[in-house]
C-alpha cells in the first residue's frame, strides 16, 4: 500500500479505500473520529489506480478471501 501510495501521492489508507471503492459489490465504510480523519478519507475519492496496481492488490489479498 505504501509503495502504491507513493506513486499517487496518497497514504496507504487512501490507497486501500480507493481499491475497495473500485471493487464491485463492496461498500467500504471508513471510520473517522474527527474532521481531519474525514478529510483524509476523502482523499481516497476522485482518482483511480492503474489496472496493474489493482490487480497486484487483488493478488496479494487472495489468501485472506477464504
Amino acid at each position: 500500500l505504501r509503495k502504491i501510495g507513493e506513486q499517487y501521492n496518497r497514504s496507504p489508507a487512501q490507497v486501500a479505500l480507493n481499491w475497495l471503492i473500485q471493487k464491485e459489490n463492496v461498500i467500504p465504510i471508513p471510520g473517522a473520529k474527527n474532521a481531519d480523519q474525514v478529510k483524509h478519507n476523502a482523499g481516497a475519492l476522485g482518482w483511480q489506480m492503474q489496472a496493474e496496481d489493482i490487480e497486484g492488490l487483488d493478488r496479494i489479498s487472495r489468501p485472506w478471501l477464504k
